[in-house]
């Protein structure tokens, strides 16, 4: 445990990928003090890192929450996983997942090699920005898909940036007045579900290098002020 200071976790195994494993148990806090932010950093290269317990890098008292970072070829997120960069009074923090592909599916607890269940997502996305960001490497192309559906009602950001494609084939949900959700690709966006944000002030932007491939435009909506769909800052029209 350290606050406003840096907590740093890494593991290497150049010839076995399977030997590289971060596991994490337990409370890892490194909070705000003032204008010095908390980091901590879990790395399995070329190997798995499982988060459980606590990452805390939040501001409980002054200054904006810190940045947190799970890398690895696979991260796993354990279902009793609590993270937090929420600030008191400033701005929140991050939460960086790094891995190669990442799945959502539904409940609380990951199915894959890589992810984590949407349950937990959601519970984290009350308390700090999320940002799961793929890498391709040997057989994995660096995909993002989301299986089952994601809703939370925080002033949070959802951020994927794929590698590859995105692939959103159950509904994401955001309520919060100005929650955000920003979507980039290498490759392809597939919108495959309802995409809505609902907050007078909410805000989604997509990136694509190849197409954003959906059904029909009703599906990336609004509801009352919230915002339809920004116009893309790359890629081609679907």
């Amino acid at each position: 445990m350290r606050t406003g200071g840096i907590v740093i976790i890494t593991a290497k195994a150049a010839d076995d990928p399977l030997a590289s494993q971060v596991n994490n148990e337990g409370l890892i806090q490194a909070q705000t003090i003032d204008d010095l932010k908390g980091t901590i950093t879990l790395v399995a290269e070329n190997g798995t890192t499982a988060v459980s317990g606590t990452l805390d890098a939040s501001a409980p008292a002054s200054g904006d929450g810190g940045f947190i970072e799970t890398s690895g070829n696979n991260v796993i997120i354990e279902d009793d996983a609590v993270i937090t960069t929420r600030a008191a009074n400033g701005a929140t923090g991050t939460w960086l997942i790094d891995p190669t592909n990442f799945t959502v599916v539904s409940g609380s607890a990951f199915q894959t090699t890589s992810g984590m269940g949407a349950d937990t997502l959601e519970a984290n996305l009350a308390a700090t920005n999320v940002s799961i960001t793929t890498a391709s490497a040997g057989t994995e192309d660096g995909d993002i898909n989301i299986d089952a559906d994601v809703s939370w009602s925080a002033d949070t950001t959802l951020t994927l940036t794929a590698a590859n494609d995105i692939n959103v084939n159950d509904s994401i949900t955001a309520s919060g007045e100005n929650a955000g959700l920003d979507l980039t690709a290498g490759t392809d966006i597939n919108v495959n579900a309802p995409v809505t944000l609902s907050g007078t002030n909410a805000a989604m932007a997509m990136t694509y290098g190849g197409r954003l491939q959906h059904p029909h435009e009703s599906i990336i909506q609004r509801s009352r002020h919230g915002l339809e769909r920004q116009p893309c800052r790359s890629g081609r029209p679907p």
